[in-house]
């Protein structure tokens, strides 16, 4: 209590805490969160649980952009599993 923080305040009355600043912030976000734009990461990127997307491409794992299975009646689909 009584801690200096940066915020963003909006429009609406409500805000966010984007950061403490004496410091002792360890940039944890302990609740879910949502990106509806795009995501850069220039760092490693660690996930611990589950990670769930629609699409993936990489650049380092060619075979993974491209990889297709074809099915018993000629479709062909991505990866399953």
């Amino acid at each position: 209590m009584g801690d200096c923080v940066a915020y963003a305040l909006f429009d609406d009355g409500t805000g966010v805490i984007i950061d403490r600043l004496d410091g002792e912030w360890t940039g944890v976000i302990d609740y879910p969160t949502r990106t509806t734009g795009n995501v850069q990461h220039d760092k490693d990127v660690t996930t611990t649980g589950k990670t769930t997307t629609q699409d993936v491409s990489t650049g380092s794992i060619g075979s993974l952009n491209g990889h297709t299975h074809t099915c018993p009646d000629g479709e062909t689909s991505g990866p399953h599993g």
